[in-house]
């Protein structure tokens, strides 16, 4: 229960701080092409998420429920035992929900760079793309920025 309260508190934070601050659409040419990428792979073929198996209730602000979808680098990286940090091309994509309907898109993808976060409205609006305060509010707080999945 304390993780999911530091997750809504972490969360709220994100939202008040992006709210606050700039910058949180960077590259949205960037962020429409991983969404058309990812979708011409059809994501949603892809292993799920290790405990996210069937869509599972959250307390973040991407929705109520959610499926969390994992492409093969990551998928194939959760066999390395002792992985100090998500491999280069690593791909995680969520769906949120509330209410039953899909609520937004959440698309992760670490890069050279460090990690691409990019967050789609239902109708594929982006929201959020590149780096953007409302979204390294909550991630910078887990291992390799990463929440859904910990490393192995």
């Amino acid at each position: 229960m304390r993780k999911d309260v530091r997750h809504l508190a972490a969360a709220a934070f994100a939202l008040f701080s992006g709210a606050c601050g700039g910058g949180n659409n960077e590259d949205e040419p960037g962020a429409k092409a991983l969404l058309a990428n990812v979708q011409a792979q059809s994501y949603r073929s892809w292993q799920r998420a290790p405990g996210w198996e069937t869509r599972q209730p959250t307390v973040s602000v991407h929705g109520q429920t959610a499926d969390i979808f994992v492409n093969e680098v990551l998928s194939s990286a959760l066999s390395t035992q002792g992985l100090g940090a998500w491999p280069v091309g690593a791909v995680l994509v969520k769906d949120a929900y509330r209410g039953g309907d899909l609520s937004l898109i959440a698309i992760m993808e670490k890069r050279d760079s460090g990690w691409f976060f990019a967050e789609f409205s239902a109708n594929e609006e982006v929201k959020y793309s590149g780096q953007p305060d409302v979204c390294l509010g909550c991630h910078q707080a887990a291992t390799d920025s990463v929440l859904s999945v910990g490393l192995p």
